[in-house]
């Protein structure tokens, strides 16, 4: 069995920023989460969990695309009269 220590240094080197590049990459991955998708859903009231299924599964059943957007992230910029109106 071959160990990390018995390999020369350039070896042990590719390893090691493999190893930190994929763990950076995994931060920014973790960074963009929750600039774009938390942080945007919490500030309208809804919860970790609720915000990520709201960016990443799709629209609810039985809705179409306008429907979803009234009633989800453009909640705030139409009036509840104007949306009834339109959803009519």
């Amino acid at each position: 069995m071959v160990s990390l220590h018995s390999l020369p240094i350039a070896f042990r080197a590719l390893f090691g920023s493999y190893l930190i590049l994929i763990g950076v990459g995994y931060l920014m991955a973790l960074v963009y989460m929750y600039a774009v998708v938390i942080e945007p859903h919490q500030q309208m009231g809804e919860g970790l969990v609720a915000g990520i299924v709201d960016e990443y599964h799709g629209l609810p059943k039985g809705q179409s695309l306008l429907e979803a957007a009234l009633m989800g992230p453009m909640a705030d910029k139409i009036s509840v009269a104007d949306r009834t109106s339109v959803l009519q």
